[in-house]
């Protein structure tokens, strides 16, 4: 493959079809939440080279070109929102969320110079047009593992809503302020998260609500904590489910917020709709999946991948791959050798079942 890093920062590989037109996308993401495991992202850039390496080895050309994109950031780990650079190649990103800060205070645009780049280029990595996207990812789930297969075909991926949340309250010597005069940001603050897993729990099985970062200031062991920062992750199967469960978390917040005397932001940080795979698509893979001698399943992910990001630009397919426990973003992340091989298979049966469908 001839090879680039696109002004985005994604690593790309192309290698030529037979003739130019739209290529076959194929790709995943190299980075990694804090302390995770090791196939969550790369596991599905290294099938997509195996494929073309299989191609290449065999002096085969498909009728399309063939691009593996290894994305840059699909995670949101150390900035504040996910899934930019896929987001850059699909065209659908707003300049003005490129305005990010991580933890350190480092912004974004400073962060990407001392890899020569900067947020100024990402709109020149959107991409001309594509045949279709093609992404192979761990479950991240117990599912197949439950159904005894290594792999199955994802349907589409949970619509998902992510804010920022500040509570403002009043910092006081903790010996001194009495409990009736307290104004604690931090106890409002675990009042709203109890009443994120409250309407979460009472939900449908697909509805999940999630704090996984939260900061208290001044924090100090002394001090009644006068400010508390902490993200909000909602997501469900379809957009109305998870937007209803949305509001009623918000309202609940803005309740405990007067209730509680101190003053509540939201910021909404990320808002991603429910994206489904293309029928066509997911009619090729399981019947990839058969002739790999799998029985065809399908499941639906809860979790996010570039892959709702790229149906903006083409129809897209996902394969999952089973991973032992269903444990995914834990050092203690799994997948077997032989599960690897048998979604290497299918992928390329997909690929060839596609190149008829375009010579058709």
């Amino acid at each position: 493959m001839s090879v680039r890093v696109d002004p985005a920062g994604n690593l790309v590989g192309r290698y030529e079809g037979e003739r130019d037109g739209p290529p076959l996308l194929i790709g995943s993401h190299l980075d990694s939440v804090r302390d995770a495991g090791r196939y969550d992202g790369p596991l599905g850039i290294m099938l997509g080279v195996e494929c073309v390496a299989a191609l290449h080895a065999e002096e085969r050309r498909m009728s399309f070109p063939i691009e593996v994109y290894a994305f840059g950031d699909e995670e949101g780990s150390r900035f504040p929102a996910a899934m930019l650079t896929s987001r850059a190649v699909a065209g659908t990103l707003d300049p003005a969320t490129l305005d990010l800060r991580d933890a350190a205070g480092i912004s974004l645009e400073d962060a990407l110079a001392l890899n020569g780049l900067s947020v100024s280029g990402f709109a020149s990595a959107r991409h001309g047009a594509a045949l279709a996207y093609l992404e192979a990812h761990i479950e991240q789930g117990p599912v197949l593992e439950a159904e005894a297969l290594g792999v199955g075909t994802v349907t589409g991926i949970a619509a998902q809503l992510r804010y920022a949340i500040t509570v403002t309250g009043r910092a006081g010597h903790a010996g001194t302020t009495s409990m009736a005069l307290r104004r604690d940001a931090l106890s409002a603050a675990a009042a709203m998260i109890s009443k994120a897993e409250e309407v979460a729990r009472a939900g449908d099985a697909d509805l999940v609500a999630t704090v996984g970062s939260i900061e208290v200031y001044p924090g100090a062991a002394n001090v009644v904590p006068g400010e508390v920062r902490f993200t909000l992750d909602v997501r469900a199967a379809s957009d109305a489910g998870r937007d209803a469960a949305a509001l009623t978390i918000r309202s609940g917040f803005e309740a405990i917020a007067r209730e509680r005397g101190v003053r509540y932001i939201c910021r909404l940080l990320q808002d991603l709709p429910a994206s489904p795979c293309d029928p066509a698509l997911m009619a090729l893979m399981d019947a990839a999946i058969d002739d790999a001698g799998v029985s065809p399943f399908r499941l639906v992910s809860g979790a996010g991948h570039d892959a709702m990001i790229l149906a903006s630009l083409c129809p897209t397919a996902m394969l999952f791959i089973r991973c032992e426990g269903g444990i995914s973003h834990n050092p203690a992340e799994r997948v077997s050798a032989n599960d690897c091989e048998i979604a290497l298979r299918v992928m390329r049966g997909f690929i060839d079942k596609l190149g008829a469908t375009v010579r058709d």
